[in-house]
């Protein structure tokens, strides 16, 4: 992802539930690919969604790297941080 010609997701777009996910995934994806232009992975935003999900910005990037795909990322995520329930979620 280009983040110096195009946007990330709105941190309000859910995936697998969770709110910022995907703009997360983006811009790490950006990051790694040295083309997240202005953006800043991870943010505070972003650490305050790892340690909700009692995650490492180490371990998501990681999971990155490993899955190609936003879905396969994001089915990690869900498997991998820690439960909570659907209200918390909201």
């Amino acid at each position: 992802m280009d983040l110096r010609s195009s946007f990330p997701h709105s941190m309000r777009s859910k995936l697998e539930g969770y709110v910022h996910l995907a703009r997360m995934i983006d811009k790490c994806r950006a990051v790694l690919a040295g083309t997240e232009g202005e953006y800043i992975y991870p943010c505070p935003m972003d650490e305050r969604l790892m340690e909700f999900a009692g995650i490492t910005a180490d371990q998501f990037t990681a999971a990155v790297k490993a899955n190609p795909s936003d879905g396969a990322v994001a089915r990690w995520f869900t498997h991998v941080a820690k439960a909570h329930p659907p209200a918390e979620l909201e």
